[in-house]
């Protein structure tokens, strides 16, 4: 069993959502979704473009409005996402994860949990923690300032892949 103990902090969520929103398959999707709906609402209220210049005018106001509203949504998901992690219990502070052959242990001052192997999506390493993604887009966020050096970081990403690819 490989245990690693965090102080997990607001910033690492921060840090560690930032990651997730501006993978650049989500960000992509995102961006052409709004794209669209803002194209959609221009069409709405000023109706159905009579030139070319207009179809023009309406194409770069849709890809600027889709930016202005990425930004909002991010911004919004952030402050509101630090706002929910400071009130609730057990998610700063101290956190212990051990790998063991059913998954991985989670335990903090107010809980315990157990995800197990197959119900893990994936672990990516960023420039500064691992993040493991769950079900119902849960993320266990394990800075690297958790392990005393890269050799121990390198260590438990071989376990953890080990260990998931015996369970499958």
């Amino acid at each position: 069993m490989h245990t690693i103990h965090v102080d997990l902090q607001a910033s690492d969520v921060v840090y560690a959502l930032l990651s997730l929103y501006l993978r650049p398959a989500t960000l992509g999707k995102a961006w052409l979704i709004w794209t669209f709906v803002v194209g959609a609402i221009l069409v709405v209220l000023r109706g159905l473009p009579s030139s070319g210049i207009d179809v023009a005018i309406l194409a770069v106001a849709s890809a600027g409005g889709a930016i202005g509203s990425l930004i909002f949504a991010l911004a919004f998901n952030l402050v509101r996402a630090v706002l929910v992690v400071r009130k609730a219990h057990g998610v700063l502070g101290v956190h212990e994860f051990s790998l063991t052959d059913e998954g991985i242990l989670e335990k903090t001052s107010t809980n315990q949990s157990l995800a197990k192997w197959p119900s893990i999506k994936s672990i990516r390493a960023t420039d500064r923690a691992f993040l493991i993604e769950l079900p119902m887009s849960s993320l266990h966020i394990i800075p690297f300032r958790a392990f005393a050096g890269k050799a121990e970081r390198e260590h438990f990403l071989r376990e953890f892949k080990r260990l998931a690819a015996n369970a499958a």
